[in-house]
């Protein structure tokens, strides 16, 4: 496939009709496609392509024998398990709506979720269960939690508790209930950086892009085996690799949890193709020479953001990378770029064919097409249900996003005259200092290109001037020290003046939200207070050791 052609829509995508781009579908048609060859390695087991409508239609007896109707909304607060897709395949086999809710999320953040989603069934690991029955009275419409793991639980028995091991065992399988393309296959709730999380309402075809899009565009099939150490509770995971290997065939590994130290062996030891690395592989580059490093059989790597040295990790490890992409739970409408290392880092690939993508000013105006006109990124699409159409229960916010048959990403970018994108972060976190607007996401892009940093967050703060002062907040690699003279002649080899730091900040971590976001307004609300440096005073505490 040439650079040329590229984004795709392909054979994972051109395999079905639109009428039958729905998840039990996609189970229907992969067991007659690819019968007994073996589908996804998960903690909790395996499952075959042959297995996959059974397994959907027992699990959807087993929600039914507690009280599940065909309608009704469950919510997953699962770590990567095999309970995780069993549940999402017996929701859709049924007609529901599954609300996958990561991990992470406890208290106030985890009460909004599954209120605002109004789920009746919680199915959720047993190592969860204590922060959901810490708060269980908060609960508008939970009635029922579904323990994965052990069943010996001691529970108040005001709290209805079933054990899931229990309940599939003993169930009977369950007739489909067919859905349409266009009809809400999940709810998933974005980060909430700047407000209470919103639920984006995915359609069942909206599911198949990602996936389809993923498979396509890194030219993925039977032959492959994709890995991901990624969170199934993030579309990236769940959608872009899991349910990709089902559409195109691919066997498909995911592990419990991401490890550095262990990925490369782990690769070798199942015999992957590609891997999805997410945010993590910048943690992978750092780590030392190990023996796996050439043992496997990677040939591709995905990665957004991409080391700094693409080069070097791509020798280190002789696998292609795929990086830069660009979308949200929301929509994905770049797939990630490919054999486009001289293009800027900022860049992020050409829109795929099921959308529409343009930059618009603050009066709705459509921008040149020149690399360097700045504006908000819209999308709308070329086909339907390819994307968000609504947030759930939330007319405003809804509204908002689609003002002037737009969406409106809230992301800053621009196009060149090839269609390439470049983004310049996002709305509502740019700066505008002496007349210059300036991207914190530019700024964050070069300080993580140094050694020693491995989280970064430039923001705005107030000025005397009456303006910005750019604040630079950073968090040091295990192990590493950093003097902030270095890393201020680091930035000033690779930054316009106009954006240098005034002030910078080295942390012991970031405040960060459940999906592994830098929560900056708390930094904003924090100041300049702690700043180990500014350019204004030249602070004496210059050096700062992370042990």
């Amino acid at each position: 496939m040439s650079t040329t052609a590229w984004p795709v829509l392909g054979p994972a995508f051109d395999e079905f009709a639109l009428s039958e781009r729905t998840l039990p579908e996609l189970l229907r048609r992969a067991a007659v496609r690819f019968g007994e060859r073996r589908f996804a390695t998960l903690p909790g087991g395996s499952l075959r392509f042959s297995e996959l409508p059974g397994i959907a239609a027992r699990a959807a007896g087993a929600l039914a024998s507690i009280g599940v109707g065909g309608g009704d909304t469950v919510a997953l607060l699962l770590t990567n398990r095999i309970e995780f897709v069993q549940t999402v395949w017996a929701q859709a086999w049924r007609g529901g709506v599954v609300i996958p809710v990561n991990p992470a999320l406890r208290g106030a953040a985890l009460i909004h979720v599954l209120n605002d989603g109004g789920a009746r069934v919680l199915v959720c690991g047993s190592e969860l269960l204590d922060r959901v029955l810490d708060v269980w009275d908060a609960f508008d419409t939970l009635e029922r939690v579904v323990v994965v793991g052990p069943s010996d639980l001691v529970v108040d028995q005001a709290v209805p508790v079933s054990a899931w091991g229990t309940v599939f065992d003993g169930a009977e399988p369950l007739a489909c209930l067919e859905s349409s393309f266009d009809d809400p296959a999940m709810i998933v709730y974005t980060s909430g950086t700047t407000g209470p999380a919103k639920g984006v309402v995915m359609s069942h075809h909206h599911a198949f892009c990602l996936a389809a899009l993923a498979a396509d565009n890194m030219e993925w099939g039977p032959d492959d085996h994709l890995f991901t150490p990624l969170p199934l509770c993030h579309v990236q995971a769940h959608l872009s690799v899991l349910t990709a290997g089902l559409v195109c065939g691919a066997e498909v590994t995911v592990v419990e949890k991401f490890s550095a130290s262990r990925l490369w062996k782990d690769l070798t030891a199942c015999g992957a193709t590609s891997v999805n690395l997410g945010p993590t592989a910048a943690i992978v580059a750092k780590q030392p020479p190990g023996e796996f490093d050439a043992t496997h059989r990677v040939r591709t790597v995905v990665a957004n953001p991409p080391p700094a040295d693409m080069a070097a990790f791509e020798r280190r490890f002789g696998a292609r990378l795929h990086y830069q992409g660009y979308g949200m739970t929301e929509g994905y409408f770049n797939p990630r770029m490919r054999n486009e290392a001289v293009k800027a880092r900022n860049c992020v690939g050409r829109p795929a064919p099921t959308v529409e993508l343009e930059i618009l000013d603050d009066h709705g105006a459509a921008l040149a097409h020149d690399g360097s006109s700045v504006g908000e990124i819209v999308v709308r699409p070329n086909l339907p249900s390819v994307m968000i159409t609504r947030y759930h229960n939330n007319a405003k916010a809804t509204a908002e996003a689609f003002r002037g048959l737009w969406f409106h990403t809230g992301d800053l970018g621009s196009i060149d005259s090839d269609g390439f994108v470049y983004l310049n972060g996002r709305k509502t976190d740019s700066m505008r200092r002496r007349g210059e607007n300036i991207s914190a996401a530019e700024i964050e892009a070069e300080a993580l290109a140094h050694q020693a940093i491995a989280l970064a967050a430039a923001f705005g703060v107030p000025s005397e001037l009456g303006d910005d002062d750019v604040k630079l907040d950073v968090v040091l690699a295990d192990g590493a020290s950093l003097d902030t003279a270095d890393l201020i002649q680091h930035l000033r080899t690779r930054l316009a003046h106009y954006m240098m730091p005034r002030y910078i900040q080295i942390r012991a971590d970031m405040p960060m939200t459940a999906t592994a976001k830098i929560e900056k307004y708390r930094l904003r609300a924090e100041g300049v207070a702690g700043a180990h440096y500014d350019a204004g005073e030249r602070s004496a505490s210059d050096q700062t050791r992370r042990s």
